[in-house]
């Protein structure tokens, strides 16, 4: 196992007992723990090594410490917990170390990391705010110490001062790297999953529209079919009523001969209008057509349609028209 294993290993420490998108962020919460509690140990070991003085290697090696034991706690479970021990931490620690080492470094530059990292970790609204507003007042007390000089820092050489600043601003540059990082990685997340939901959507869509395609084909092939009988049935219900007209014999079945050729024609009528239906959805459109037609035997025909299955069932069906209804109208018929 090399290095590489097992800093891969730390980083998903505990991310197994959790779903997905909680484990981001515990992955998030153990990487800022490993990446700041090995810049801490690092630079209190160099600080000592460059100045010889305890007050900033000893508080290093304990803020390392502490960064370890967020890692325990995401492995044991008690992510909540760990999530505020890292905050708190980097928190107390940009506070001592500013304290101590005044403008040697400027620990102020943490404030976009720390307030970054609460909005990374913490997705609770108050959480966000309280962590923040923590953000805030140790900088205000940096800030107050700097101009006061209330806490005395640690007295170093010049030479010390230089390389110790450049050292702490790499190392706030790169923790700052890292959340843009994390970031980055979140957004380009869901700008996939934005993706795959469009993507899920179209097809959707696709199958919806293939769908009505196929139930207009469905019902114009059908009608077209239905239609071919019903021509024929129409046409003999127009022979059987000329029949009728022309010999005498034959008018017992003038009450059935009307109704029939009635009711044929009102069927052809509607299959014409599925099939006109089916002209709309595909996009043809047919102009209305306005003719003259005379309206009380257009009302008498609709009326016999039914007259004969009416009277099947002791019902009888009575037109009432009213004088000031009009003889004809311009209209669409259909």
């Amino acid at each position: 196992m090399n290095l590489t294993d097992v800093i891969d290993l730390a980083r998903k420490t505990g991310v197994r007992d959790v779903h997905a998108e909680a484990g981001k962020t515990v992955v998030i919460v153990n990487s800022l723990s490993l990446a700041t509690g090995c810049l801490a140990v690092a630079t209190g070991i160099v600080f000592y090594l460059l100045s010889g003085s305890n007050w900033i290697l000893f508080p290093a090696l304990i803020e390392g410490l502490l960064f370890a034991l967020v890692m325990v706690l995401n492995a044991g479970g008690h992510y909540g917990i760990a999530g505020i021990l890292m905050y708190l931490t980097q928190n107390v620690a940009a506070v001592y170390f500013g304290l101590r080492l005044g403008m040697t470094v400027e620990v102020q530059l943490l404030g976009v990391f720390l307030v970054s990292a609460s909005l990374l970790v913490f997705k609770k609204r108050l959480i966000r705010i309280c962590c923040i507003g923590i953000t805030c007042l140790c900088l205000l007390l940096l800030e107050y110490n700097l101009y006061t000089g209330a806490f005395k820092p640690i007295p170093v050489d010049p030479q010390t001062r230089f390389l110790f600043r450049w050292l702490a601003i790499i190392s706030v540059l790169f923790l700052n790297i890292l959340v843009i990082y994390f970031y980055e990685k979140n957004a380009n997340r869901l700008y996939r999953e934005v993706e795959e939901k469009n993507h899920g959507l179209k097809l959707l869509v696709g199958e919806l529209e293939h769908a009505n395609l196929s139930k207009s084909i469905f019902v114009r092939e059908t009608s077209h079919e239905i239609r071919t009988p019903m021509n024929a049935i129409f046409g003999i219900s127009q022979l059987l009523m000329r029949e009728v007209d022309a010999r005498p014999e034959l008018a017992p079945v003038a009450p059935l001969a009307a109704p029939l050729y009635g009711a044929s024609y009102n069927v052809l009528e509607i299959i014409n209008n599925v099939l006109e239906l089916s002209r709309i959805e595909a996009g043809r459109l047919d102009a209305l057509e306005k003719e003259p037609f005379t309206l009380k035997p257009w009302l008498e025909g609709v009326v016999a349609i039914y007259q004969y299955i009416a009277r099947t069932k002791g019902v009888i069906i009575q037109l009432e028209i009213s004088s000031n209804m009009p003889a004809s109208l311009i209209s669409d018929k259909v």
